[in-house]
């Protein structure tokens, strides 16, 4: 039988080993320890969102980029493009001289042409200068005039360049599908089929090579190549501005966008619109196709 002092002893014994904890060093270690993990972790976060902010914004910026190519990749593809018609000095099968008489090089260029001179002004060799000189690229200056509602003088972004191109409709108007239909008043290309051609008599062949004009009755003289069936078809004429501003929606947000000036078929090129944000520079080299 255990003796009563033994087991007090015992049960004293358990009894402060009951009572063992923590001392309050150890509680500040473990304190400080968790502190630590939650701070590495807090900055594993925050590296982790910094550098998945980095990764969207460069991926957006090389969107935009390509966005930005394709769309003037695209658009400079059909500068040129008139229909059925190539300017002689552009048509290889031509043996006349470009520096020839302008009556026999129809739309070769005599002079550069201003694609903000308003349309009242346009005289037929300004009509020539702008069909024969579909691309136009400015640098130190900008061109200016009633045609443009907006200022690109003080528009644009310093340091970079501005492209015009222009082109027929790659489809006739009032077609279908996605073109649009006929507009009264509006700006429209028409390419002969008989200019230079021999028509038999009484029929007689075009004496201009196209018509460029927002007038209807304009357009009742040309004819087939049989020289006598109306052509009907016309296309809308086309002329872009493209240009950098330094900032996209408010002056002074720092957003550089790529912005663009439309004449579609109207007789001016309408308030330049953004198209794409984040364009910081924007240079044109043109070459000749050899």
């Amino acid at each position: 039988m255990m003796k009563p002092q033994t087991l007090a002893s015992n049960i004293q014994a358990m009894q402060r080993a009951n009572q063992a904890g923590f001392s309050l060093s150890e509680l500040m270690v473990a304190t400080v320890l968790s502190m630590l993990v939650i701070l590495a972790l807090t900055a594993l976060f925050m590296n982790v969102n910094r550098t998945n902010a980095e990764l969207a914004k460069t991926s957006s910026q090389i969107e935009n980029g390509r966005f930005a190519l394709q769309i003037l990749q695209d658009d400079v593809a059909h500068a040129g493009f008139w229909g059925e018609y190539v300017p002689e000095f552009d048509n290889l099968t031509s043996k006349a001289s470009p520096e020839g008489d302008p009556l026999l090089m129809p739309a070769t260029p005599r002079a550069v042409p201003n694609p903000c001179m308003p349309y009242s002004d346009w005289a037929d060799a300004d009509k020539h200068n702008l069909i024969g000189i579909p691309v136009q690229v400015y640098r130190e200056t900008s061109p200016s005039g009633t045609a443009c509602l907006t200022d690109f003088s003080t528009d644009r972004k310093e340091g970079t360049d501005l492209l015009v191109v222009r082109h027929a409709e790659t489809c006739v108007a009032g077609s279908g599908g996605n073109c649009d239909d006929v507009v009264a008043g509006n700006l429209y290309f028409q390419a002969s089929r008989t200019y230079n051609n021999y028509c038999l008599a009484p029929l007689v062949a075009e004496i201009k090579p196209f018509v460029l004009s927002n007038t209807a009755t304009d357009f009742n003289g040309m004819t087939a190549k049989d020289c006598q069936t109306p052509i009907v078809q016309k296309r809308k004429f086309i002329s872009n501005v493209y240009y950098i501003r330094d900032y996209a929606a408010t002056q002074g947000d720092g957003i550089p966008t790529l912005m663009q000036s439309t004449q579609d078929g109207t007789l001016a090129h309408a308030e330049a619109v953004p198209l794409i944000e984040g364009i910081e520079a924007f240079h044109v080299e043109l070459g000749v196709d050899n």
